[in-house]
């Protein structure tokens, strides 16, 4: 801290804080000289030389005001970060800064108000005690679907020159304005009117546009492919690396049931991780939760631009009979309780000492990446690449949090 410069807590709630910092007239004075040298050194002002420029001339030229606002300036900046420093406060929003008092040849004080997150006390989080429905069991049908998703894969792309357009069939088209589309057509969907032509046709389709009625366009068929489906039997099943059809099901129903497994675990450690939240009174800084709102609410809004420039997000909404208000109201519970989530994960890492240093993240991006397949190299890179390094760590250790809530639960499977 600089000399006689003082720092103080003028005010402090759980969630915001105001902090004055009184800076000495003679540091002022001394900042200021700095200030004035600079712009002499670096000032072209007609009879005087760089560097031997008088104050009041400077003054004259420029305005007492301009050296004096910048003097300030540097100060709040300077002052400010130490102040944080000494308080050891992290704001959450960026300080509001009000210069209290400015006159040269007194003490310079600003105030500075911003949020922080509040500390709170944990309380026990090993031996929740939860309640939870058991894991359902897997249906036929799912493992039927599992196993027509692998003829799908094994499927062929036919395709259809001469032959009308069928239902199921992949068709690409395209218009004179430059609208297409490709996708599969469905008796009951929007492209049905395809369904009878051929490549090379020209077809009538009626496009409905929410809140702006109907559109009827002409578009061309540009490419149209009937899907080839292998029988469900032992040579698929050979294909896709099984010894029969019976071993296909077997393993594809073992695979189905531990990510179920994986699922309704991630679930329950969920659910516990709400359950130690209700335990808690947290107050959260609203500055910040607006904030976070707000920048959802962005997004969202670039999300449907981007595929439909000409739609907004009221009329997205309008079509799931909601209002931005509505939105709002749910973003900003879901914002809450992630942030809520968030202190208490902190919380539970700084009790319990979980650390992972830089050698640990690299092997369980590793693992990661040979799970899912993917170049173990490649995936760190790209983490990296992507400043993504710090979120892969921060959710690592989110996940070792839940597993301890987890590995010390009482869970009633009733």
């Amino acid at each position: 801290m600089e000399k006689d410069v003082k720092y103080e807590i003028a005010e402090r709630t759980e969630v915001k804080v105001t902090i004055k910092v009184e800076t000495p007239a003679a540091l002022v004075e001394e900042r200021l000289a700095q200030i004035y040298r600079k712009y002499s050194n670096k000032a072209s002002i007609p009879g005087f030389r760089p560097g031997r420029i008088p104050v009041p001339v400077l003054n004259s030229h420029f305005g007492r005001k301009l050296f004096q606002e910048e003097a300030h300036s540097e100060l709040v900046k300077e002052h400010l970060a130490q102040a944080l420093s000494e308080h050891l406060l992290q704001p959450v929003t960026t300080p509001t800064v009000e210069q209290v008092q400015t006159e040269i040849g007194k003490p310079f004080i600003f105030t500075a108000s911003f949020e922080i997150f509040p500390d709170f006390d944990l309380p026990p989080y090993k031996g929740i005690k939860i309640d939870v429905p058991p894991m359902r069991e897997l249906t036929d049908k799912e493992i039927d679907n599992a196993l027509e998703d692998i003829r799908l894969r094994h499927s062929l792309l036919i395709p259809q020159e001469e032959s009308a357009v069928e239902p199921e069939d992949f068709v690409r088209i395209t218009s004179s304005s430059g609208f297409r589309w490709e996708g599969v057509v469905r008796r009951d969907g929007k492209y049905a009117a395809l369904i009878g032509n051929k490549v090379g046709d020209k077809v009538l389709i009626t496009l409905g546009h929410p809140g702006k009625g109907e559109d009827e366009i002409e578009v061309e068929i540009i490419n149209a492919w009937r899907l080839d489906l292998p029988e469900l039997g032992d040579d698929l099943a050979r294909t896709a690396g099984y010894d029969d059809l019976t071993t296909m099901r077997r393993e594809v129903e073992k695979k189905l049931i531990n990510a179920q497994q994986t699922v309704y675990v991630h679930k329950v450690k969920l659910s516990l991780l709400d359950k130690l939240i209700t335990q808690i009174d947290i107050p959260l800084p609203a500055t910040f939760v607006a904030q976070a709102v707000e920048e959802d609410i962005q997004r969202r809004k670039r999300e449907i631009a981007r595929v439909d420039p000409s739609r907004s997000l009221t009329e997205y909404l309008k079509e799931q009979g909601k209002s931005e208000d509505d939105l709002r109201a749910e973003i900003s519970a879901t914002a809450a309780q992630q942030i809520k989530s968030a202190l208490v994960i902190n919380k539970i890492v700084a009790a319990e000492k979980i650390e992972l240093d830089k050698d640990e993240i690299e092997q369980l991006a590793k693992e990661e990446a040979e799970s899912a397949g993917e170049d173990s190299l490649h995936f760190l890179a790209k983490l990296k690449a992507n400043d993504q390094l710090e979120n892969f760590r921060q959710a690592k250790m989110r996940e070792r949090v839940l597993d301890l809530l987890h590995e010390h639960a009482i869970i009633n499977n009733g």
